[in-house]
């Protein structure tokens, strides 16, 4: 059921000539487009909440699947794994922007380490990645984590169990590089979408020798285009 708030109307004026300018300098009534009826509450109506369903955890039930990474905790060993990936594969630090990192091709890893114990194959291509009783691909757990913290709505989108209620999201290379790890932000699926009009129209000014912007002036943050 709508929730009502009813705003208080004692002091309501009775019409819309009524309301006064607030210039108090000025004597003149301020003219009004809305009309006002006597003394008749006015009331803002809220929408309901959106309701849809969310996975139970195959591993711990009674509790949703993934909802461990809200936790500062998943967050702390994500930036582990990031930075042992792009380093293993790349030999560069979390930090770095400059170039392509590829996170597909194993580099040797060792996951010996306590810390490193939800290290994801790099064999496997796409590259995964699981944290708890949750997984998705590399990429896509680079754009969750990439900015700092999440709220549980955002978490059901990741999943995507909001697809009916909200727009969906998701991670997106701004290089167009597929395998790339380093240049990715997380956004609207329709705003992903629309940046694939930035790499085709760059690949063809590639292939009629044209001189290629080094970033797009369409979306924010930009397509990195050469």
């Amino acid at each position: 059921m709508p929730l009502l708030i009813e705003e208080d109307s004692s002091n309501t004026p009775s019409s819309a000539d009524e309301l006064e300018d607030t210039n108090p300098s000025s004597n003149r009534k301020r003219k009004g487009t809305t009309p006002f009826n006597d003394r008749v509450l006015r009331a803002k109506v809220l929408p309901p909440a959106p309701e849809y369903e969310v996975t139970e955890s195959p591993a711990i039930p009674g509790q949703q699947q993934g909802i461990e990474w809200l936790t500062a905790n998943s967050k702390k060993l994500f930036d582990l794994v990031f930075a042992n990936v792009v380093g293993r594969s790349g030999g560069v630090t979390p930090t770095h922007q400059g170039t392509c990192v590829l996170c597909f091709k194993d580099s040797g890893q060792d996951n010996s380490s306590a810390e490193l114990r939800h290290l994801p194959s790099l064999q496997s291509s796409p590259l995964m990645y699981q944290y708890s009783d949750y997984s998705t691909t590399f990429t896509r757990a680079v754009g969750w984590f990439g900015l700092w913290r999440r709220t549980g709505v955002l978490l059901d989108n990741f999943q995507g169990h909001t697809n009916r209620c909200y727009k969906p999201m998701d991670a997106t290379q701004l290089c167009h590089q597929e395998h790339c790890g380093m240049h990715i932000t997380y956004e609207l699926v329709e705003v992903k979408e629309d940046r694939k009009r930035c790499a085709a129209e760059a690949r063809t000014a590639r292939q009629e020798h044209k001189d290629i912007p080094t970033s797009c002036s369409r979306h924010s943050p930009p397509c990195l285009l050469q």
